[in-house]
């Protein structure tokens, strides 16, 4: 979906028969090319691609509705695109057209505070002040920085922020609430995690923004965990807002009652605590039943 002919493999869950697809650009006489789609629906993700037309030919499984979300390759100046598709009755092949909108373009460099080393493998993002409540229709696109830390991704104009997650749970924490305000999280609020919220006011008439951010690599604890008997406790759950769950739309990490670390023989390890910030950590011992000891 770029002007260049590399691509992307696609995660795609398809709920129809046949599908037959193609993606342009919305530039006039700019063929949208290779790109990134992931289609929502109830079956399993299915990978894949379009060729050099930006064209593809898939063939889903049963239902009469799905959803494709289409992105361009990383470095591209569109944004990602979700649509919804009902599947006529009695169809046997559903052509799909997405148009992708230009974004506007920012580039820049993730790296490591301190020492001033590049972050490789960040995944990063801009997500407007309105995007939690509001539908994700051309949303910007992610990328993920490169051996010297840069990265460029598209964006839809307006005030947001750059969220970044980097590479491993080593880095330390930012939260913010529901009105993305850094650091402003109301105690009774949802609560969204990244290792860095970097603001831009992305103006639409700009040729580009570009972006300087950094992380903070924060410390590493092991423990271990006894019983009463002073011995080693076999197996136990964790519940922390340093053990979190990353969302597929966002780019923020969430923390979830499902989402736990585990003690396994005793020992444990949390990584990216905050010298200077407490960090609640909550084990809880699981009981087996007799029969199963």
């Amino acid at each position: 979906m770029g002007a260049q002919s590399g691509g992307k493999r696609v995660n795609c869950d398809f709920v129809s028969t046949s599908l037959a697809k193609e993606l342009m650009a919305e530039s006039p006489g700019e063929t949208a090319r290779r790109g990134r789609r992931s289609l929502r629906g109830g079956g399993r993700p299915s990978h894949f691609e379009a060729d050099s037309e930006g064209r593809f030919r898939v063939n889903p499984g049963p239902g009469d509705r799905f959803g494709v979300t289409t992105q361009s390759p990383e470095g591209q100046p569109y944004l990602v695109v979700s649509k919804r598709i009902e599947w006529p009755k009695g169809a046997v092949e559903q052509p799909v057209d997405v148009a992708l909108p230009r974004g506007v373009a920012i580039s820049g460099k993730v790296t490591e505070e301190g020492s001033g080393k590049p972050v490789a493998g960040a995944v990063v993002a801009f997500r407007p002040n309105t995007i939690i409540r509001t539908a994700p229709v051309g949303m910007s696109t992610t990328a993920t920085t490169r051996w010297d830390g840069s990265f460029q991704i598209a964006a839809l104009p307006g005030p947001g922020f750059l969220i970044v997650q980097g590479p491993s749970d080593e880095f330390v924490l930012r939260v913010t609430g529901a009105d993305l305000g850094v650091d402003q999280a109301r105690p009774s609020g949802r609560r969204f995690y990244a290792h860095a919220f970097t603001f831009l006011d992305v103006k639409p008439s700009s040729t580009g923004h570009g972006a300087s951010v950094t992380l903070e690599r924060g410390l590493t604890v092991k423990g271990r965990v006894v019983g009463p008997d002073d011995r080693p406790v076999p197996d136990a759950l964790i519940i922390s807002r340093l053990i979190l769950r990353a969302m597929a739309f966002g780019g923020w990490k969430l923390w979830l009652p499902q989402t736990t670390g585990h003690v396994r023989d005793g020992r444990f390890q949390l990584h990216g605590l905050d010298q200077d910030t407490n960090a609640p950590v909550y084990f809880f011992m699981i009981e087996k039943p007799p029969a199963a000891r």
